[in-house]
């Protein structure tokens, strides 16, 4: 096994390099403004960070059925109109029972960062959008679907809930995710499908999935269904420390990581955090305003692209992670490992 030690004093020399320059930001400020009022704008501040906040979903937050519809609607008509041949073949085979793509969103994220009460903040908040939730977990008993289904008031006829355990989608399991969101799509029954990962899986075979082919060429889920939106949850209170650290997977018994894995702490949450388009720093009630500052420093270093979202106790508006139509495929075929995971030659795990 290769030491995780060159990734961790990576990580903290930029954040020792972090310090220095909120600390430095930090003084200048002192000498422009007194008194207690800006000492509690600053406090205000630090959950701004000039980077999104969603503190609170309201009304006005929640995605509805028309907003999904309409986003779509419109986004799908200029993609089909570059020329009247398209159209016409568009029409079709509209006519003969064509239906559009499944758009999906993907949580990852580290075990504890806080993505199955994300995902039932946003369930909780979805406005009748049907939806079809699929909840990987390591353990041969998946807790956190049974947690999801406890927090949330499901519609039998509208919605459902698949579990998919005792292994992770982006390597083991990645045959039966192909399966099961094929069949969803095939349902022909639900405007969206979110997906909760392992705090173990990483998002990048997670992604090339949507666009696999099988031996005659033909996409496995690519015709079915489309990657609408990759999303990271980050531990706010832990980041730094785990990424710190020098264990392995396998060395913390609570990731259910298989004995084969290699990988590191450090290596995984880099991966998770680096391929993500959109970031959601959670617990940011728990850490200072100065180790925000810290942190966002060095993920926009490791992700500059990724929409960041700050966040207390999973709470995010829908809108911000559904439909979002911002998983940029053709960037992410430029990236460095997407061919490789194509191929099934990924460097950290072994596929199906």
């Amino acid at each position: 096994k290769a030491s995780s030690g060159p990734v961790s004093l990576s990580i903290f020399a930029m954040a020792e390099e972090e310090k220095v320059n909120f600390d430095s930001g930090k003084k200048k400020k002192k000498h422009v403004k007194k008194g207690k009022k800006k000492d509690a704008q600053e406090e205000d501040a630090c959950t701004d960070g000039g980077a999104e906040d969603a503190p609170n979903c309201t009304h006005a937050d929640m995605l509805t059925h028309q907003d999904l519809h309409e986003t779509s609607s419109s986004s799908d008509d200029s993609e089909t109109s570059t020329s009247s041949d398209e159209s016409d073949s568009s029409d079709d085979e509209t006519s003969t029972g064509a239906f559009e793509k499944l758009p999906v969103t993907v949580l990852s994220g580290f075990l504890g960062a806080g993505k199955t009460t994300l995902l039932t903040h946003v369930l909780n908040n979805r406005e009748g959008i049907r939806v079809a939730v699929l909840v990987n977990d390591m353990a041969s008993i998946n807790i956190d679907a049974q947690l999801v289904q406890d927090g949330v008031t499901f519609e039998e006829s509208k919605d459902k809930i698949v579990e998919l355990h005792n292994g992770c989608i982006c390597c083991t399991l990645r045959e039966d995710l192909i399966e099961r969101v094929n069949s969803l799509a095939l349902e022909r029954r639900f405007d969206y499908l979110l997906i909760e990962s392992t705090g173990i899986s990483e998002p990048l075979p997670v992604a090339t999935t949507f666009e696999a082919s099988d031996e005659k060429g033909e996409p496995m889920l690519g015709g079915v269904a489309r990657l609408d939106t990759l999303v990271t949850v980050v531990d706010c209170s832990n980041f730094l420390n785990d990424a710190d650290s020098d264990d392995y997977a396998t060395d913390r018994k609570s990731l259910g990581a298989e004995e084969e894995d290699e990988r590191t702490i450090a290596h995984l949450l880099i991966e998770q955090a680096e391929f993500a388009n959109v970031l959601v720093f959670n617990k940011t009630d728990l850490v200072s305003c100065e180790q925000l500052d810290c942190l966002e420093g060095i993920i926009k270093r490791l992700n500059p692209g990724a929409r960041i979202i700050k966040s207390k106790f999973g709470v995010v508006s829908p809108k911000l992670l559904m439909n979002t139509r911002s998983f940029d495929i053709e960037a992410a075929r430029m990236l460095p490992g997407w061919a490789g995971e194509l191929l099934g030659k990924g460097s950290n795990h072994k596929p199906e």
